[in-house]
């Protein structure tokens, strides 16, 4: 059988039999002197084992994940990778399971120790020792398939040939991964050993660790889909609507089951504004990749056409639909009218996706300007500006819904609520307008 040559390579690198009998003489030098400090061996041993594993694996394993491509770009090799005969598939699989390869090494001697040393105790329940070891294996795999996606969007993007951020994504692995461990093991839940999704009671635990699955997938898979996008594979943009559907869908399911299927529109909405806005500052917004989308469309090449489309397209019209549903469909929001700020609840929405419209053009304004290496910097300015201090200054002159759709919903004062999504649209036109005679000033020689 051929061994998958990115694989391969990165075995080469990482792997060398000075590694192999250094790091479970270095875990055991550690295990022993932990075992001499205390009475309590058993949980000594466990707690270092764990700690070893969030150093090693969690922390420095992300860390070489965001490596494997950061590096290729700073060494000038990652051209020769990209000329050669590996898929998109192949790649990721090599770089994620290469690059980690000794972190997962050692990792997985601290995983044995952990659990054949970890006691349960009530605080752990409902929760045994495997699954809480199954557990940490999970959030290692998500959190340095994390930082292999951060690395390809950064470098789609074009900001990654730099590199030197590894240490910071580390940390924040770190701390991802104490999040995690906290929200699943925290104290207290001892009497919660099911959890209700869709009407269904699931075991906690079970279901904790298949949701940690399926966020491992997706992570995989969009790392796939940005390295198909760098590799020149074209793919048409449907893997943003899944996971905004997948998403959408989980979010709900807490809800209870009579309220579920009708907070359907409105929680898409707020997941779309969300991915809505990681997208779109994300995307390429070079003046080659708007002008060849833009021509694409213009030939009326669909299948072309969608290739080359920005995931946060797709995205923001699904949004839009749930938004426009929602505001026409008004009854999601009677059972919470006792509790919500406004009567209006069910116009949010729309108004919060108009204004994240505003906000990613706004964003493409400056992109496609003279100095797009600013325009992230002069874009969260301006848009720092739209929703604090020109609203302020407005509202000193009683014209406050001008910069405030989404607070005119909130506000008896200003003029009626349901204007919100009107001005809203009104500030995308106009900036929209901007960026239309942008374009056209880009196109005159």
């Amino acid at each position: 059988m051929r061994l998958n040559p990115e694989l391969r390579r990165q075995l080469w690198l990482e792997l060398s039999l000075h590694r192999l009998l250094a790091a479970p003489l270095v875990i055991a030098i550690l295990l022993g002197v932990s075992a001499i400090l205390t009475e309590d061996v058993a949980p000594a041993l466990a707690l270092t084992a764990a700690l070893l594993f969030m150093l090693v694996t969690v922390a420095w394993g992300s860390a070489q994940s965001y490596n494997s491509m950061v590096e290729e770009l700073s060494g000038r090799t990652w051209d020769n990778q990209r000329m050669s005969n590996i898929g998109p598939a192949t790649m990721v699989a090599g770089k994620l399971l290469g690059s980690t390869v000794f972190a997962w090494y050692s990792g997985l001697i601290c995983l044995a120790i952990l659990a054949g040393t970890l006691p349960e105790p009530a605080w752990l329940a409902p929760w045994s020792s495997m699954e809480v070891v199954f557990g940490c294996l999970l959030s290692a795999l998500l959190l340095q398939g994390f930082g292999l996606f951060f690395a390809l969007l950064e470098i789609s993007a074009g900001k990654g040939r730099e590199g030197g951020r590894s240490r910071q994504l580390g940390l924040l692995t770190l701390l991802l991964f104490w999040m995690i461990m906290q929200l699943a093991l925290s104290p207290g839940r001892e009497a919660e050993t099911q959890l209700e999704w869709f009407g269904t009671l699931y075991d906690r635990a079970n279901f904790t660790l298949w949701s940690l699955l399926a966020c491992v997938g997706w992570l995989w898979f969009g790392s796939y889909r940005l390295m198909a996008g760098m590799l020149a594979v074209r793919t048409i943009p449907w893997g943003s609507l899944a996971f905004t559907l997948f998403l959408t869908y989980y979010l709900a399911g807490f809800e209870a089951p009579r309220t579920a299927s009708d907070l359907i529109a409105p929680i898409g909405s707020l997941v779309a504004l969300v991915l809505l806005y990681i997208g779109g500052w994300m995307a390429p917004r070079d003046w080659g990749s708007v002008r060849r989308s833009l021509w694409t469309w213009r030939r009326l090449a669909v299948g072309e056409a969608l290739t080359t489309t920005p995931g946060w397209v797709n995205i923001a019209l699904l949004g839009l639909g749930w938004a426009l549903w929602a505001a026409l469909h008004p009854d999601w929001a009677v059972p919470m009218a006792d509790a919500a700020p406004s009567p209006l609840l069910h116009l949010l929405p729309i108004t919060l996706l108009l204004i994240a419209l505003r906000d990613i053009a706004l964003l493409y304004l400056f992109s496609l300007g003279q100095r797009p290496q600013r325009a992230e910097l002069m874009a969260a300015i301006y848009i720092l500006l739209l929703h604090t201090a020109l609203p302020a200054l407005l509202n000193l002159l009683d014209l406050a819904w001008l910069a405030s759709p989404a607070w005119m919903l909130f506000e008896p004062t200003l003029l009626p609520g349901s204007w919100g999504p009107w001005i809203a649209t009104l500030q995308l036109l106009l900036v929209v307008a901007l960026l239309g005679w942008r374009l056209r000033d880009r196109r005159t020689p």
